[in-house]
Formats: C-alpha cells, structure tokens, sequence
C-alpha cells in the first residue's frame, strides 16, 4: 500500500521534461510516418547541450533538420508558464538551423496520447522580441496567455511539403542542409541514437 501511495504521488506530479522529450518525439515520428516520411531523432549529452542549446533534433528524409528545446510547465492557479532561459536563448538563436521551443501544456502520464495537441512549437525568430523586451534577469518566464503565442509555428509545417504554412521569417531558414550545417551536426561526437548520414552537399 505505501510503494502504491508514492506511485500515486508521482504520477500526479508535474512529469520531468524527459517524459514531454519522449512523449512528443514520438507523436513527431508518427505524424512523419502518416506523411510518408521517415523522422530520425538524435539528441546530445548534458554536456554538449549547454554548449549547442537544444534537447532534440530531428532529420526529416530529405536532409531538412530541426532542433528542439523542450521545457517543462510550470503549473500556475489560471494556467501554466514556462521558464526561458537567456544564455541558452541566445545559444539557440546563434546556431543557424531551424530552431523551436516545444512548450507542453499538459501535466499527467494520461494525457499522452493527446500531448500533441496540447504543446506548443515558437520558434526562436518569432520569440526573439519578446526576450528583448525582458530585462537583464537570467531567465523569463513566459506565461501561456502571453501574445507572442499566437506566432506558434504548426506542427504539420515541420516536415517537408508543410513549408507553406511556416510563417514567412522562418521559411527561409527550414531548407535543406547547407555544407556549413552539415559539417556543424557531423561535429557532433557524442550524438545518442543517430548518426548522419553520408549525403551529397
């Protein structure tokens, strides 16, 4: 009865930010496979992220790359925040590719089959005035009923023949790899689960 009571306390916690990693990196791979193509996933170390900024990065068949920082809500009494850090904002905003934040709004391990539909993907261009207008602090939080919001880019319009659909600022920056790019992620020593592959630049 008591290791029941703690499962119990845990899964009504707020899950940690691996669980939202999992869980939206797998709705991303099913949505990719119901489009016909193939979503290959790779993330870093602890280590490196501190240096490149995200958590995930995602290779469309194709060569069109995205990365991801996910971040974990914060539960508020009308809603829920989440907390930005600055350093990696910029680190994020420096490094070239296409960049988003994936913002769950979603608290409990039922809600995994619907996480999708409740998280939110801002790219770093379209957040980049908000986090000019916060101060000097080290980190800002920002509130799910905050207006810049509305720019969230459509998960549909991260994968190939979604580009359409990308708000103008960052359609120009979700094509395929340049040689640049290429030889940036290839750099990568210590990508778990993923290797790039061979391709012609």
């Amino acid at each position: 009865a008591g290791a029941m009571t703690a499962l119990e306390q845990v899964l009504a916690g707020v899950p940690p930010e691996k669980y939202y990693e999992a869980c939206i990196t797998y709705h991303l791979v099913r949505e990719a496979e119901r489009r016909g193509w193939r979503l290959y996933p790779f993330s870093i170390s602890q280590v490196l992220e501190r240096q490149w900024g995200f958590d995930f990065g995602y290779d469309c068949a194709g060569g069109q790359v995205f990365l991801a920082q996910y971040k974990r809500p914060i539960r508020r009494s009308n809603g829920w925040q989440w907390t930005i850090d600055r350093e990696q904002f910029w680190t994020l905003r420096r490094c070239g590719l296409p960049t988003y934040y994936a913002l769950p709004g979603f608290f409990h391990a039922s809600e995994w089959y619907e996480g999708m539909d409740h998280t939110i993907f801002l790219s770093v261009y379209a957040l980049e005035p908000w986090m000019l207008e916060q101060g000097e602090g080290p980190s800002a939080c920002l509130d799910r009923r905050d207006p810049i919001l509305r720019q969230e880019t459509p998960a549909a319009a991260l994968f190939p023949g979604g580009l359409g659909r990308v708000q103008a600022g960052d359609a120009a920056r979700q094509l395929s790899l340049t040689g640049e790019q290429y030889r940036m992620l290839s750099g990568l020593t210590d990508v778990v689960g993923y290797w790039l592959k061979e391709r012609e630049i």
